[in-house]
């Protein structure tokens, strides 16, 4: 799970999935908004909702309580606070503007626009630790089904900048659709062929043969392009 700052709110996504909270954007699954009278209500798919609703509410993969101060979401990994929770309610973590010096589990409260935060590890990624790839919808599907988990990509300029611990946000083309990957590890080969043999055609273009996974590349960058980086992927 990884939750983004934007604006007043909140974007939490999970494999893809994503909830939208005090900000309203057309990409979410789901909606969690504030309403004129401070209750709190959902709907899916970045409608407006006509009735408050507090309490469980499972919206998969993520399960979410719903109160007129704040709600939690959690995917099954973890819990993560938005705003005040009921102090009956155990969370990981707690994001939100109000200090309180009697919370028993670690805060993240310094969040600016634009920064993202990954709850199971407590890390906040800054915009120099977050990569924006974009994905045919083919393979931006097998990575949110863990199927896929080496992505391929030419050595420039730009990949000379992911280190592993960094955060790749993939969105399909042509969708608005994102996921988030955490860089595990990171290997150079020569060319593309020599990529394929060592880190297996299963695990970079599932379902392609080694000769049909060169001509994805080849479609791409051309024959016999490199070097060629694999990116061993973690899916959010």
């Amino acid at each position: 799970m990884i939750v983004k700052k934007e604006g007043e709110g909140f974007i939490v996504n999970s494999k893809g999935i994503e909830i939208c909270l005090d900000v309203i954007k057309d990409r979410c699954t789901y909606t969690v908004a504030v309403n004129q009278e401070g209750d709190y209500d959902y709907c899916p798919l970045g409608k407006k909702c006509k009735k408050p609703t507090e309490g469980w509410v499972d919206l998969h993969p993520f399960s979410v309580l719903i109160t007129p101060k704040g709600s939690v979401i959690t995917d099954g990994k973890t819990s993560v606070g938005i705003y005040r929770v009921p102090e009956a309610i155990h969370v990981d973590f707690v994001i939100g503007f109000e200090r309180r010096e009697d919370v028993p589990f670690q805060d993240i409260r310094l969040m600016e626009e634009g920064d993202y935060v990954e709850p199971f590890r407590g890390i906040v990624f800054r915009e120099d630790m977050i990569h924006k790839m974009k994905l045919e919808g083919k393979w931006f599907e097998l990575i949110s089904k863990e199927e896929k988990v080496v992505e391929g990509r030419v050595l420039d300029e730009k990949r000379k900048k992911l280190r592993t611990g960094h955060v790749i946000e993939f969105k399909m083309v042509d969708a608005e659709k994102y996921l988030y990957a955490i860089v595990k590890s990171i290997a150079i080969y020569e060319n593309f062929k020599e990529l394929l043999e060592r880190e297996g055609t299963a695990r970079v273009l599932p379902g392609l043969s080694l000769e049909e996974g060169l001509k994805v590349y080849e479609k791409f960058y051309g024959p016999n392009a490199g070097p060629a980086l694999a990116i061993r992927l973690e899916l959010l």
